[in-house]
């Protein structure tokens, strides 16, 4: 016989089903959800300062069911608060430091709702002072970079930033200039994995003999927003820039692997060539030095 799931009891399930009609399975998400956030802490819900909290917001920000419902789950820690003392001082922080009208800071917001419960002086200010810092912007700049990109805010440390913005310097040749340029005209650049984007297509187009350098043919595509340029339209672009003659069938399985995997596919086809056992074709002849994995 099968097990029977147990779904959670008490003054929070109660007042999950009641305010929002949550079923089982979303009451179960929300308390797994508080229990990460509060691990040592046996949670009971006061009804009626989290009611304030949801009346205050959906008044604050005239947010409808929907957006008070999504609100709640994603960031659930926002009914143990009291609105006052813990969100309310944020939200004017954050307001004044971006000059955000209250649309802009309503969209912040339902972006990034863990800024209710997090203190913007201990949090925010940190990472907005650093990418101000390190790009020389001015005030409305900063603004324009944290409105096309909010998830900014979320970055794990300000060390975070300045290691991606390092980063574009030296593989791309930026200087600061240039990439501050880049970056207030796509913020979303900021968004993308060090690790799993741009290191893997670097060393990618590296070793296909594709220049990766601002003025060469690779970084524009790198550097293009993922949604229309993704992995597989990547390597399609890869695949009538690359110089070193790569088999079909061998391409085909360059494909397969995870990206992380595809220079050390390719370094392996070129020892292969150089010992004449197969692999990439002699139509161009291969230098030494180009198709080093880094």
């Amino acid at each position: 016989m099968g097990t029977t799931a147990t779904f959670p009891t008490g003054p929070t399930a109660a007042f999950l089903r009641s305010r929002f009609a949550f079923t089982d399975e979303e009451v179960l998400v929300v308390q797994v959800k508080l229990e990460r956030k509060f691990p040592d802490q046996d949670l009971d819900l006061d009804p009626a300062r989290a009611e304030d909290v949801l009346g205050r917001l959906q008044s604050r920000f005239s947010l409808n069911d929907d957006e008070l419902r999504r609100l709640v789950t994603r960031q659930p820690a926002i009914l143990t608060l009291r609105f006052a003392d813990n969100i309310e001082p944020s939200l004017v922080s954050l307001k004044a430091r971006l000059t955000l009208s209250e649309p802009e800071l309503k969209g912040v917001v339902l972006t990034m709702p863990f800024l209710l419960g997090s203190s913007f002086e201990a949090k925010a200010e940190p990472l907005l002072a650093g990418l101000q810092s390190q790009l020389s912007l001015s005030d409305p700049e900063l603004q324009k970079v944290v409105l096309g990109f909010p998830r900014v805010l979320s970055s794990n440390h300000e060390h975070h930033l300045r290691t991606k913005i390092d980063f574009f310097m030296e593989a791309f040749r930026f200087t600061r200039a240039e990439l501050r340029e880049r970056i207030l005209s796509r913020p979303t650049l900021l968004s993308y994995s060090l690790e799993e984007r741009y290191r893997p297509r670097i060393a990618l187009a590296t070793a296909l003999q594709v220049d990766a350098t601002p003025n060469g043919e690779h970084s524009d595509i790198t550097l293009r927003p993922s949604g229309r340029y993704t992995d597989a339209a990547f390597m399609v672009w890869l695949r009538n820039r690359e110089r070193i003659g790569v088999p079909d069938a061998e391409w085909e399985a360059l494909c397969a692997l995870p990206i992380k995997e595809r220079p050390g596919r390719v370094a392996g086809m070129r020892s292969r060539h150089e010992q004449g056992g197969g692999g990439c074709s002699q139509r161009v002849q291969l230098q030494e030095g180009l198709l080093e994995v880094p």
